[in-house]
């Protein structure tokens, strides 16, 4: 009698999961026209516009509320960068909102994205660089499951070129698993660059290397040793460059982790 009961249940779940019961979280996606979006100073812009909602499973669209939005961060007011998220039942999105300086053509929003693909990239011009006034520290946060870095307030915007895999709980900041190999990270726009230095953690072994634009940067040891915490490494270059800042970070085995905690420019 129980085995008959069993095998009743078993027929129902499987009946669901045909009829999309067990595929909730995949009857909902959102889209937007690009990862990279840019306003000027003191423009506002309807984040609601940015998205997309689809109901798959109706095959119609979904309207975008104020209450699916999330932009903790947004600020008009000055050069920067933010992130605006797009969340409705279990899908969501996030794309970067880039506020640049009115000088040299104004704003571009909607499909106005610095690069297509979010991956950086020079947008040709000094328009909507960030000008460094002393230093610009970028302490990152936890960015689960994301190629969209989480930052503390006041650093700049980076990218990576795949999703990051975790967060170490020990201080070492985002993970990068070593068997997923290189992965590089990219900054908005910056200008008047000299110098940048990286804080990277390894319990295996990797390499690190820095870009800003077209410029490759040298450091007197670019090698983390095996089991190094928090390892500062200081890239220079003789004259000041402007471009996106692009740390690529190498894995020279394919066990373990690499870490990356902060970037000081």
């Amino acid at each position: 009698m129980n085995k008959k009961i069993v095998i009743v249940v078993l027929a129902i779940l499987c009946a669901s999961c045909l009829f999309g019961a067990c595929n909730e979280s995949e009857r909902y996606s959102i889209s937007s026209l690009s990862k990279n979006y840019t306003v000027a100073v003191g423009e506002t812009l309807d984040f609601k516009t940015l998205f997309t909602v689809i109901d798959n499973e109706k095959d119609k669209n979904i309207p975008v509320t104020d209450e699916m939005i999330s932009a903790p961060d947004a600020d008009f007011t000055k050069v920067g960068a933010f992130i605006v998220t797009c969340s409705y039942e279990d899908a969501t999105l996030s794309v970067i909102v880039n506020v640049q300086a009115t000088s040299g053509g104004g704003s571009q929003t909607g499909n106005g994205n610095i690069d297509g693909d979010g991956q950086g990239g020079s947008t040709g011009g000094s328009d909507g660089e960030v000008t460094p006034s002393g230093v610009i520290t970028t302490t990152f946060k936890s960015s689960p499951n994301s190629n969209i870095l989480q930052y503390e307030q006041g650093g700049l915007q980076f990218t990576s070129s795949r999703n990051v895999d975790g967060w170490d709980k020990n201080d070492r900041g985002l993970q990068f698993l070593r068997d997923k190999g290189a992965v590089t990270l990219t900054s908005t726009n910056v200008s008047g660059v000299s110098s940048v230095t990286v804080t990277v953690s390894t319990n295996g072994g990797m390499t690190v290397s820095v870009k800003v634009g077209s410029t490759t940067f040298s450091c007197a040891n670019n090698n983390v040793a095996s089991g190094s915490k928090n390892v500062q490494l200081v890239f220079s270059n003789s004259n000041a460059v402007s471009g996106n800042v692009q740390i690529t970070l190498t894995p020279t085995a394919t066990k373990k982790s690499m870490y990356i905690k902060q970037v000081v420019i």
